[in-house]
């Protein structure tokens, strides 16, 4: 699905110089003919009442009307162009449009110099309003006001407000780095979002398709608010005056390459449909909780944080959780009476603040809800298969001691990087099948291996689709070449590859953990290792911060697995 998130519609023309279509040129129909050219299936208007143009809010709500399913309003309340602007009564007009028109969002231009609304009582009520309304907010504001962003959005948590156009950033100027660090401290909100729009404005050379330097602003939004946070438009028809709406399309789909597939559909429209889908299906709360998190240990117990965060949970459906959340222990889950669904936004790490048997035992269902860094662990997670099969390890670390590498022709032909080199046409085996699993069977289609899967969770669909087989642990661990451990570190899978399972590897094979070091057991693979007929290489351990003598003996098996001075 593609939504273009920022588009305008007009009956008469509002900028210079004049066109000769210009009771054309902004017709809706122009833009419903861009979309259906360019596989575009909906359109959010952004109303704006310049010049000629006082009753857009009016045609755009008839324009919905005519078109439904393809266009959404954003209707114009108290832009700076309007003789209302930050004036008394602002949240007395938007819940009157509110009341008269479809709307699904409002919004509102400012000038320039920031002149404290936001703060103020007017403009605290009319964030209220919109909040209230369930209404998304659209701004079109330069970074200096991105502080006041932030104040209206820790007031009112469930107000989405979205940034338009790059949220002012532009290439080149004097101040885009003072710019970039306002905008970007923004990021620390989740309710702030920003318009992947304006390629144009935000280039030095407006000209310049694709707008290189608007890119790389792309890129620094991208790696700090996430996919889902971020969402393209058009700026159709202003964006005529540079750009095609091909080009401002392509731009984002296949210019920023830096932009992984997955999180391109979001940006393309799957952020926006979600918003939506939020704002129509049920109210959302915030509270903001700040207790110590750290990557290798639980939340400490905090019996004042548990306490708020049981009166919270009491009447919800649904409870996502992050980084400064106490632990959900099981006092906690028995007060969400209601609570069915419960999603971790920090990562694979989420069992360090579930109680994941408690919620099981509820009935409650427990997600990761991000990947962001699947993509990455499953190149890595290749990258260690090849340098096992290979027993690079080993090699390196004779280089690095200045040792000869084969002492004789024996030597070398008993090498298992000599014996096992390829990955082609190998039978790889999958412990768990998540995001970085399905990335990484990607990845091993040019290598034409079979695949063995153990993952109890993943749909018996997910063997049709790839092309594996799903089967037993014992048959992963006995069956496959390369052993890939790729499984979250819950109370179930801790220590779930101990003595039985290390000591189904076959001779020759390669043993692989990306996941977390806490789901083998290190005593039983240390055990395996001291046998000297497998290679393990490993990305994680247990303890994670090993001591630096503990840490370089791991890294020695984490590279080939083969000590020659076992400790």
């Amino acid at each position: 699905m593609i939504i273009d998130s920022h588009s305008h519609a007009w009956p008469c023309w509002p900028y210079q110089p004049p066109v000769p279509d210009d009771a054309s040129r902004g017709a809706v129909e122009q833009l419903l003919w861009e979309m259906d050219q360019h596989g575009v299936d909906r359109a959010v208007l952004v109303c704006a009442r310049i010049d000629r143009n006082e009753d857009n809010n009016d045609y755009v709500a008839r324009a919905v009307a005519r078109y439904p399913g393809r266009l959404v309003q954003f209707a114009d309340v108290d832009c700076k162009w309007s003789p209302e602007y930050h004036t008394p009564g602002a949240a007395r007009r938007l819940t009157a449009l509110a009341d008269r028109l479809p709307i699904k969002g409002v919004t509102h231009y400012v000038k320039p110099e920031n002149d404290g609304w936001f703060g103020s009582e007017e403009g605290m009520a009319f964030f209220r309003a919109a909040a209230e309304r369930k209404l998304i907010l659209s701004l079109a504001a330069a970074p200096p006001w991105q502080e006041d962003i932030r104040r209206v959005a820790r007031a009112f948590p469930s107000l989405p407000i979205l940034c338009h156009h790059l949220a002012g950033l532009r290439a080149g100027s004097a101040s885009l780095a003072d710019d970039l660090d306002m905008v970007l401290a923004s990021g620390a909100l989740p309710n702030v979002m920003i318009k992947i729009s304006g390629f144009y404005y935000g280039s030095d050379r407006p000209w310049d398709y694709p707008h290189a330097g608007a890119q790389q602003i792309v890129k620094a939004l991208y790696e700090t608010f996430g996919p889902r946070r971020l969402c393209w438009g058009s700026d159709y028809p202003v964006v005529r005056r540079a750009l095609t709406y091909r080009q401002a399309l392509e731009i984002v789909r296949d210019h920023c390459q830096f932009i992984a597939p997955d999180d391109r559909d979001w940006i393309l429209g799957g952020t926006l449909d979600a918003r939506e889908r939020l704002a129509r299906t049920g109210d959302f709360q915030f509270e903001p909780f700040n207790e110590p998190a750290s990557w290798y240990e639980p939340p400490p117990p905090n019996p004042e944080a548990e306490d708020r965060m049981r009166a919270f949970v009491r009447d919800l459906d649904i409870l996502m959780i992050s980084r400064g959340a106490p632990r959900l222990t099981g006092p906690v889950l028995d007060a969400g009476l209601r609570l069915k669904f419960i999603g971790e936004l920090e990562g694979d790490r989420f069992a360090q603040r579930i109680d994941m048997a408690g919620a099981a035992e509820r009935g409650m269902k427990v997600v990761d809800t991000t990947h962001g860094s699947s993509y990455p662990v499953s190149e890595w997670a290749l990258g260690l298969m090849l340098i096992g099969l290979r027993n690079a390890g080993a090699l390196f670390r004779r280089m690095i001691a200045g040792e000869e590498l084969y002492t004789s022709r024996e030597q070398r032909l008993d090498d298992p990087g000599y014996l096992n080199g390829e990955l082609t046409g190998k039978r790889v085996g999958f412990i768990a099948c998540g995001h970085i699993g399905r990335r990484l069977l990607e990845l091993l289609r040019p290598f034409r291996v079979e695949v063995l899967v153990y993952d109890p969770q993943v749909p018996r669909l997910l063997a049709d689709i790839y092309d594996v087989t799903l089967t037993s642990l014992d048959r992963v661990m006995a069956g496959a070449d390369v052993v890939v451990c790729l499984a979250p570190l819950t109370d179930k899978t801790r220590g779930m590859i101990g003595a039985d399972e290390l000591d189904l590897l076959k001779p020759g094979a390669v043993f692989v953990n990306v996941s977390r070091g806490a789901v083998v057991d290190t005593a039983a693979l240390i055990s395996r290792l001291h046998r000297r007929d497998i290679v393990a290489c490993l990305d994680v351990f247990d303890p994670e911060r090993p001591t630096l003598r503990r840490a370089h003996a791991r890294r020695d098996r984490s590279m080939a697995g083969w000590p020659r001075d076992p400790p």
